[in-house]
């Protein structure tokens, strides 16, 4: 597709489509994209790690949610508590990628070359899909346009997908709403940082939350080994103060 007419998002906000609602009969994958309006969506790969040194038993709260910048290992590490106990995997950021296949506009994947969001998405799924600049800012201008009409809506749709029976990590926190429905639910926040992992660019999505926001910053610096027993010990301090 080259030089399309592309469809802007900004019609959504007024286009009276945003009450939306996620579909009860969803796929069960955790991997899996949200749906909206009964469209079931492929999601990123598998980022569940073999950690066999995570903390067991009480020492794991049912709700954890991560915050990171892109490259970070906050993925890798809410994968340890899937892999290790079950956790449901939820993102915030294939929530806006659901709602941006939806519009499916056209993304720009290299000079004067474009394909529709919803195209991409099924060609390279949606870890790949965020290596197009493109796609990441219709990502953040979606997810922040949202934020203006409704700060929570969001952090509702991913609470309203995680029965109160099931343990879940969440992963992409990039608003103080989101950090505090985590925390209303119980659950604990974590930032995790990497040496040399800066923001990705200045956009509001991605400075309006840092470290000082969440209730642990969890400094990934080492090989998987270390990440593993670096948050074993934080889940490990946060059993003993809630105990």
């Amino acid at each position: 597709m080259s030089n399309p007419e592309k469809s802007p998002l900004i019609g959504f906000f007024n286009s009276g489509r945003g009450d939306l609602s996620v579909n009860a009969k969803r796929r069960r994958d955790p991997q899996a994209l949200p749906s909206f309006v009964g469209i079931l969506h492929d999601g990123p790969a598998d980022l569940a790690v073999n950690a066999k040194d995570i903390v067991r038993g009480t020492a794991v709260p049912r709700i954890a949610g991560f915050g990171g910048y892109a490259r970070s290992g906050k993925d890798t590490a809410a994968g340890m508590l899937v892999e290790q106990h079950g956790h449901r995997l939820l993102s915030f950021g294939t929530y806006v990628a659901a709602l941006l296949r939806e519009i499916n506009p056209a993304v720009e994947i290299e000079a004067d070359r474009y394909e529709r969001a919803g195209d991409l998405l099924d060609r390279v799924g949606y870890e790949q899909a965020k290596a197009v600049p493109d796609f990441v800012r219709m990502l953040q201008d979606l997810g922040t346009g949202i934020n203006t009409r409704d700060n929570g809506l969001w952090a509702r749709l991913v609470m309203a997908d995680l029965p109160a029976d099931q343990r879940g990590v969440i992963t992409g926190i990039r608003s103080l709403a989101q950090i505090d429905a985590v925390r209303q639910a119980g659950g604990l926040t974590i930032w995790v940082t990497r040496p040399g992992i800066e923001p990705r660019n200045a956009h509001r999505n991605e400075l309006e939350v840092g470290p000082d926001d969440f209730d642990v910053v969890l400094a990934n610096d080492g090989d998987l080994a270390d990440l593993a027993a670096t948050l074993n010990t934080v889940l490990r301090r946060h059993a003993a103060l809630m105990r």
